[in-house]
């Protein structure tokens, strides 16, 4: 996969969810909103937990783990996080964690505290994590067979 296609999904992702909502007049709630999350209904070891409003108010361990949720909720979608996310610049002044930690905790954080994480479902789009030598095989195989 070369930077062109990478550069061309991430163009997709932002002009959905940056773009789209200030086209729609919806500043109101985009200015609301401290983060968006790139998510898909996919197998994952750690899943992310969205309301039936898309906002962030959990997570849980694979398939049977416990969920941990930071606000409460009647249902729960487990979803996984595609790494591709888009936020509000107070984001960066709300952060309180230091040292290596995991975003995610600053999102649980957040959405527990009343801030908007929202997710954006990118089920259609192609996706894949390109962190080990057989992960991009497959994604330049992908491209080859035109699945890209």
């Amino acid at each position: 996969m070369n930077d062109i296609e990478v550069e061309y999904l991430l163009g997709v992702i932002i002009e959905r969810v940056v773009v789209r909502p200030l086209w729609n007049r919806n500043v109101t709630m985009f200015v609301m909103i401290l983060a968006t999350l790139a998510v898909q209904n996919r197998e994952t070891s750690r899943y992310l937990l969205f309301d039936e409003s898309l906002q962030l108010c959990g997570r849980q361990a694979g398939g049977n783990g416990k969920p941990e949720l930071v606000r409460p909720t009647q249902t729960q979608q487990r979803l996984a996080f595609s790494g591709i996310h888009v936020i509000s610049p107070r984001f960066l002044a709300m952060m309180t964690e230091q040292g290596a930690f995991s975003i995610i905790d600053s999102y649980l954080r957040l959405a527990g505290q009343g801030e908007k994480i929202l997710a954006f479902r990118a089920d259609k789009y192609y996706w894949r994590d390109l962190g080990r030598p057989e992960h991009l095989a497959q994604a330049a195989e992908d491209l080859a067979r035109g699945i890209l």
